[in-house]
């Protein structure tokens, strides 16, 4: 097997580049194809049994949460032996983190399966629940072979070809669409249930082909497997389920918090506000995806590279969150006006708020994968936990201290004091991480006026909408 690694300069120069490019081009597809496909459910099916297949989608997906094999930071352990004298070792991690992904999936769809003669009837009524049960295993299988897929694309991600995971995913999401369009209307939603359960199988071969491909037979890898490799991804795989149950709590927790303080109609408000946002806010993040491999093949000694490509980075990012905080609140009024038919001030104030919130965030993305890939977690984790916190502590303090009489009241300071967390947050991941990685600190001087100039852009039509 020939060695076509990459050295450090080719992982941090062209390559890189075109990982990122692709990377934001594979997620403006996938956002493109996925509203097609839902306007083509809608029309075919109807509201109601779409509702069904997203919630039993919502309930299976969730249950990864379970799922502690570390198949999510293969791309890591795949970074840190391609390309280097341990290159033999690179399968075998690959072997160890697919058993163990498949062990873990297994035992959850067990799970889902004893548990869904109770669950279902309390999720649907007596008209639905056929239909819902009739869905159910499409659901598993669709659970099952997305967590294997994602497991191999994390993989071919580590081996630096985020590029052809971005041309794979794109292109099946294209092809996914197609036959939606064809299926859909002459099988329905069972049609498509098989169709997207399908597309994850295609995800699984095309993945699997070029691993294959590069690294030799991945099946003939499992007699390479160490006890060591088992033990360092489950740790691993463990230490970052934590911080993912963090962010899968953060929207529940803002959203009940949100019905508290304002109701039901307030939390559709909020609703549009965050996915305007952080639907912004994702293209970025998803461009950020080949970082955590090309952190994790900088090898320790080269500290002078890391340090100069996370200060770089971080301050791209900071202009990319003005960008965000920029286009979120040109684009409120037209969303405003185009989905809820006025111009609703409180909505236009959230968004206001969420993108100084998360526009502020983005700068601390760099320093925060590069503590991922070196396995150092524990300041992300805390992050995550102080932006929970701070939801509770606003609604606290608008209920209890500041007496706060009115649900329009309390739904801003709910609101605010998230986004207060979100940037709390990100200076203690910026100012802990370097810390514990003997890194400098990323950020300059430069970078607090980039925050002044966000507060100013994102408060000033507040203070508007508030008038």
């Amino acid at each position: 097997m020939s060695n076509r690694g990459f050295s450090v300069v080719d992982v941090w120069g062209r390559q890189l580049r075109k990982n990122v490019v692709l990377s934001a081009m594979q997620a403006a597809i996938s956002a493109v194809c996925l509203f097609v496909i839902f306007k083509i459910l809608i029309r075919e099916v109807g509201l109601v049994d779409v509702g069904i297949w997203t919630l039993l989608l919502s309930a299976t997906i969730a249950t990864r949460a379970l799922d502690a094999s570390g198949s999510n930071a293969l791309s890591r352990f795949v970074a840190q032996t391609f390309g280097t004298p341990r290159e033999s070792e690179t399968r075998a991690y690959i072997a160890v983190v697919l058993v163990q992904s498949m062990g873990f999936q297994a035992v959850i769809v067990l799970v889902l399966l004893l548990a869904a003669p109770a669950v279902l009837p309390m999720l649907f009524d007596g008209e639905n629940l056929p239909l819902a049960y009739e869905l159910f295993p499409y659901a598993l299988a669709a659970t099952l072979l997305s967590g294997l897929a994602f497991c191999l694309l994390s993989a071919v991600d580590g081996t630096h070809r985020a590029d052809l995971r971005a041309m794979m995913v794109s292109s099946n999401y294209i092809v996914y669409c197609g036959a939606c369009a064809i299926v859909v209307p002459r099988y329905g939603l069972i049609g498509f249930a098989v169709i997207h359960c399908l597309q994850y199988g295609l995800l699984l071969l095309l993945a699997y082909a070029y691993l294959s491909r590069r690294l030799g037979c991945l099946v003939c890898a499992f007699a390479q497997i160490e006890w060591r490799m088992v033990r360092e991804t489950l740790g691993y795989g463990v230490r970052l389920n934590a911080i993912g149950v963090l962010v899968m709590l953060l929207e529940p927790i803002m959203k009940f918090s949100i019905n508290a303080v304002g109701g039901p109609a307030n939390v559709t408000i909020y609703e549009l506000a965050s996915k305007l946002v952080v639907q912004l806010r994702s293209f970025i993040a998803s461009a950020t995806t080949p970082l955590i491999p090309a952190f994790a093949s900088t090898q320790s000694s080269d500290k002078d590279v890391l340090e100069s490509r996370i200060s770089k980075a971080t301050t791209y990012f900071w202009g990319a969150g003005l960008i965000v905080i920029l286009i979120a609140c040109c684009a409120a009024p037209l969303v405003s006006y185009f989905v809820l038919e006025e111009l609703n001030y409180l909505f236009l104030g959230m968004v206001s708020i969420l993108a100084l919130g998360w526009g502020v965030n983005v700068h601390s993305i760099p320093i925060y994968l590069a503590a991922q890939a070196k396995g150092i977690l524990r300041w992300n984790f805390v992050a995550h936990l102080v932006m929970c916190a701070s939801i509770l502590v606003a609604v606290f303090i608008s209920f209890q201290i500041a007496n706060l009489s009115t649900a329009e009241h309390r739904v801003y300071a709910t609101t605010f004091g998230f986004a207060v967390g979100l940037v709390v947050a990100s200076f203690l991941i910026s100012f802990m991480n370097p810390r514990v990685l003997s890194l400098a600190v990323p950020l300059k001087p430069a970078h607090i006026g980039l925050f002044g100039i966000a507060l100013v852009v994102a408060l000033a039509p507040l203070g508007i909408y508030l008038r």
